[in-house]
């Protein structure tokens, strides 16, 4: 299974065409993962400790760590976590924390000072990735974070996959657009939108 996911990676890095994809779909959303990558290290707090949920095959996790601190990458699959823990186990500034965004996020966010960048991309992809009764932890995640924000100084949220966030969302899968506005105004933080992110700044 390890030969596997690290045939994954190999695909992903070398014959994915994403800019051709891209190209072709108009430079619609979604985009590649390069240009995500740029976003987030543009618009975060350089040297701050990231936690990134839904580290899949922790391709983000060892880019984040190259300008942290720390990184806590939470992965609620077994198999990626096991996988992941391995293949990121020379990288003393990675910790990957097992079980759900409902179970481990807050007790992760407590290990944070004073600033903290957030990478909040857990969701059912398919694959091998980890299924919940809720598509994706968003909402919980996000009143978890509303608890900790006013103890940092600075910290910078990112949400990814905002096209998913529609009034149109007839499952409920996902909040509106407005949900995601309506947090960030409560928790007086400025918003923007980037390339199907959603990043809210303290």
């Amino acid at each position: 299974m390890a030969f596997k996911l690290y045939l994954k990676i190999i695909k992903r890095k070398f014959f994915s065409f994403s800019l051709i994809k891209w190209w072709i779909r108009g430079y619609g959303a979604p985009s590649p993962q390069f240009i995500k990558l740029r976003i987030l290290k543009r618009n975060c707090i350089p040297g701050a400790p990231w936690i990134e949920t839904g580290t899949y095959l922790g391709d983000t996790t060892k880019f984040l760590s190259k300008n942290s601190k720390m990184v806590f990458s939470i992965e609620p699959a077994a198999l990626l976590y096991e996988f992941v823990t391995k293949r990121l186990s020379r990288l003393n500034n990675v910790q990957i924390v097992f079980g759900t965004s409902e179970e481990v996020f807050e007790t992760t966010i407590t290990k944070l000072e004073r600033e903290a960048n957030f990478w909040l991309d857990g969701h059912a992809s398919g694959d091998i990735t980890f299924s919940n009764q809720a598509v994706t932890p968003i909402v919980t995640e996000l009143g978890i974070l509303a608890k900790h924000i006013p103890r940092f100084d600075r910290c910078v949220v990112f949400v990814d996959d905002i096209r998913g966030f529609s009034n149109n969302n007839e499952d409920g899968s996902y909040p509106s657009k407005e949900y995601l506005i309506d947090w960030a105004n409560a928790n007086n933080l400025t918003w923007q939108i980037e390339h199907d992110i959603f990043i809210a700044k303290k």
